[in-house]
């Protein structure tokens, strides 16, 4: 979802907030930064199980002296 739209949303359901006519709008951008969140976590966690397998594969190598 565009950045800027979810901005507008949440500003215009604030608007609607103010005078009774809409949910609390904090929800939205909430949500938008959680997904945010577990999305570089994901990035992070692939990442170190990539440098965990580089690893083990070095030390194999070095054990059983192959190239």
């Amino acid at each position: 979802m565009n950045e800027k739209y979810i901005y507008l949303k949440s500003f215009v359901s604030g608007f609607l907030y103010v005078f009774g006519l809409s949910k609390n709008p904090s929800s939205i951008l909430n949500t938008k930064y959680r997904e945010q969140n577990d999305i570089n976590e994901m990035e992070k966690d692939w990442q170190n199980i990539g440098s965990d397998i580089q690893k083990s594969y070095e030390q194999y190598r070095a054990e059983t002296g192959t190239s």
